[in-house]
Formats: C-alpha cells, sequence, structure tokens
C-alpha cells in the first residue's frame, strides 16, 4: 500500500533536470555598466564559477564584481553557485567621461580574474541648447578619450530625438562622430518647445579565448542627454 501511494505521488510530479553546470566547464562573468552623464551610475551582473574537474563547485578568492571605482558584493547566491551583482548609485557627472574599469571576481582553480579599462564619451555641448528649425542641428561629441585594454569587439551608437509626441531616431556601428549633424527636415515637432536629444554608446567584448578557463562578457553602455530649446517653437519643419 505504501509502495502503490509513493508511486502514485512520483507519477504527478514533474522532474525538472537540475541546473548544474559541467564539469570543468569554464567559470563566466557576464557584466555590464551603464553610466549616466546626469550623474547616475548602474551595475549588473551574473557569475557561473561552475565545476572544477572533480565535480566540485568553484569557490571564490573575492567574491566582489569591480566596476567603475565600485566593490559590487553579490546580492543573491544560487544553489549551482551562480551570482548575481546589482548597484545603483549616484556619482559624479564626470565619471562618464573617465577611465572606466570592469574586474570579475576570482574564482578559485582558474585563471587570474578578467579584467578591462575603458573609456565612454563626453559632451562637449552644454546639457541645454537653444536651436532653430532653419539649420542643421549639431551635437559635439568626444569619444577618444583613452586607449582600450583589451580591444573592444562591437562599438554601437543610437540618438533619439524626442519631441514629446512625435520621435527620430539614428543609428550606426563604431564610434559616434565628433559632430553629430542632424538635417533640420529630421527634427521632431516639439509642441512644448523644446526636445530631448538622447544618445547611447554601446560598447562590448569577450574576453578569454575558446580554451579559456575564466570568460568575461563586458558591456560598457554610456547615456549622454541635451535639451535642444526651440526657438522659435514650431512643429515638423518641411
Amino acid at each position: 500500500m505504501i509502495l502503490a501511494v509513493a508511486l502514485l505521488v512520483a507519477g504527478c510530479i514533474d522532474f525538472v533536470e537540475p541546473d548544474l553546470p559541467l564539469r570543468g566547464a569554464p567559470a563566466v562573468i557576464d557584466a555590464t555598466i551603464r553610466i549616466f552623464d546626469t550623474g547616475r551610475l548602474e551595475v549588473s551582473g551574473t557569475l557561473a564559477p561552475g565545476l572544477d574537474d572533480g565535480g566540485l563547485l568553484r569557490m571564490l578568492t573575492r567574491d566582489s564584481l569591480h566596476a567603475a571605482g565600485f566593490d559590487v558584493a553579490a546580492s543573491a547566491v544560487a544553489d549551482n553557485g551562480s551570482r548575481t551583482y546589482a548597484l545603483e548609485r549616484d556619482v559624479s557627472p564626470d565619471l562618464v567621461a573617465g577611465e572606466i574599469v570592469f574586474r570579475a571576481p576570482g574564482v578559485e582553480g582558474v585563471s587570474a580574474p578578467p579584467a578591462a579599462r575603458w573609456h565612454a564619451a563626453r559632451r562637449l555641448d552644454p546639457d541645454t541648447l537653444v536651436i532653430s528649425t532653419a539649420g542643421d542641428l549639431h551635437l559635439h561629441i568626444d569619444s577618444s578619450l583613452g586607449d582600450f585594454d583589451p580591444a573592444v569587439d562591437i562599438r554601437q551608437w543610437f540618438l533619439t530625438l524626442d519631441g514629446g509626441d512625435d520621435e527620430f531616431r539614428l543609428s550606426a556601428n563604431g564610434p559616434p562622430p565628433d559632430t553629430i549633424i542632424v538635417p533640420p527636415r529630421w527634427l521632431p515637432a516639439a509642441p512644448e518647445g523644446s526636445i530631448e536629444a538622447r544618445l547611447t554608446y554601446f560598447q562590448s567584448a569577450r574576453i578569454g579565448d575558446i580554451d579559456a578557463d575564466y570568460i568575461a562578457l563586458f558591456t560598457l553602455d554610456a547615456r549622454l542627454r541635451w535639451v535642444l530649446v526651440v526657438d522659435p517653437p514650431q512643429g515638423r519643419s518641411p
């Protein structure tokens, strides 16, 4: 009777394969730094330390993720040893123009923690500009603030012009040009008399080759912002 009940109960359970790492698989860190020239920093990441060749969960020699000058402690640890990192902090607006450093947590039994020293971009204009729809809009940026170690695999930029009821978007691969030129016909209607310009500069790289025992996926996401006051206020130009 007991056996029959046990079999009946077992038949009602959906067994799910446990989320266990493969023995000897590399440790993997996936981390993103998002930084705003308004003075905001956001860090997020996950670390999978994996199992050693003997099938034992790898221990950490340093649990924190170093990002943009902050040591970020793990906010959660899963049963399989994976760690989650998160930080939101008000910082100096100048941080976006400085050197941005990633350094992965230390994992026992694998290579030294992957690290990167990158740079974002700096807005060269004031944060508020008075513009006219009679001529081109010029936004000035410096995206050559220093060397990259290691080199970045992917660079993309996205510009959004938001007039409230209308938006215009422009994007391209590579770093943003020193001057982004927007012709007046692309300016969105601005019923409130101003347009918000938002530039996102996205850079990412994989650190560690196919045989590496510690792999990092680092992303730097920089956000620049302008307020464009239209004088005189009007809608989309012809």
